[in-house]
């Protein structure tokens, strides 16, 4: 679900108030974070930004998902005993305001994407489950327990370090690094599945497999039906590619900030994207902090 004009508008408007150094950021500044990079990677086709909710406190964002006026982020924190572990957090696109937040149930631990599905509903990913949530029954309780309307398990050969939506089914994707290159891939899974709570695919067949780039973090597909694919590997690897949906090969490869995560187009054709660097766990004084969530223009890459 996207956002119109106005919502973009209102977030220029907004981020322009702030000076020159800060323009077209939003948000709260987290009180621990140096001053963003002056410079960085793709510049140009970057434009709003809006400072991600829940640094503060310790948590890692890792998805984002637009919905209606909002971005939602699913971060994680992995203090022991620091409990919940995930929590989803909303926030206006506009003023880059907070605007509720909900609790995942106990057995998430890493809650590494989000997409809308439409109907008011998101599906959740943690590495080995995906939740299917209503988001204005979890964010009126503060958590997701009464609000999800099925989940599924994954098993061998899956996963669900990020997942994104075709419009019809759900595809979930796998971070691999270079020694297990040959599992890099990105798989779609019937939305049927859902009303099977707690079934178990280990063994089921995708609809469909699509091999991407390694360090695979996010992916979307844009209104021409083009596979894109966000990566990262510490503070130094972060890319957007564009990848032929048949055969995995990368048809271009753009440098991104640090720590890119996942990515969505809105309704208009921006992409959108979100950083784990920043957060608390990765934050050192040496690399450089890009704590957003952001646009990408495609059409400005370079």
């Amino acid at each position: 679900m996207g956002f119109g004009k106005a919502a973009v508008a209102g977030l220029w408007l907004a981020g322009a108030s702030l000076g020159a150094a800060d323009a077209q950021v939003v948000g709260k500044k987290p009180s621990y974070i140096d001053p963003p990079p002056a410079t960085f990677p793709n510049q140009q086709a970057i434009t709003p930004r809006i400072w991600i909710p829940g640094l503060e406190e310790g948590w890692t964002p890792q998805g984002v998902a637009l919905f209606g006026k909002y971005a939602l982020v699913t971060s994680y924190q992995d203090r022991e005993p620091a409990k919940p572990k995930c929590r989803v957090f909303r926030v206006e696109l506009a003023t880059g305001e907070p605007a509720g937040s909900f609790d995942m149930p106990e057995p998430c631990k890493h809650a590494g994407g989000i997409t809308d599905i439409g109907g008011g509903y998101v599906i959740v990913a943690d590495t080995r489950q995906d939740w299917r949530v209503d988001v204005e029954k979890a964010i009126a309780a503060g958590k997701a327990e009464g609000a999800t309307r099925g989940m599924v398990k994954l098993g061998t050969g899956f996963g669900s370090a990020f997942t994104f939506f075709d419009g019809k089914d759900l595809w979930n994707g796998v971070f691999v690094t270079e020694k297990d290159a040959a599992d890099s891939k990105v798989y779609r899974l019937d939305m049927a599945l859902f009303d099977k709570d707690g079934v178990n695919v280990d063994n089921a067949v995708p609809l469909e497999v699509v091999k991407v780039p390694i360090h695979a973090q996010g992916g979307a597909f844009d209104r021409q039906g083009n596979l894109w694919i966000a990566g990262s590997w510490g503070p130094r690897v972060s890319y957007l590619a564009r990848v032929d949906r048949r055969t995995g090969e990368t048809l271009a490869r753009y440098d991104m900030p640090s720590r890119i995560e996942n990515i969505v187009f809105d309704s208009e054709g921006r992409l959108w994207a979100i950083s784990e660097s920043g957060s608390r766990k990765y934050h050192n004084g040496k690399d450089p902090d890009f704590p957003f969530i952001f646009e990408i223009d495609v059409g400005k890459l370079q």
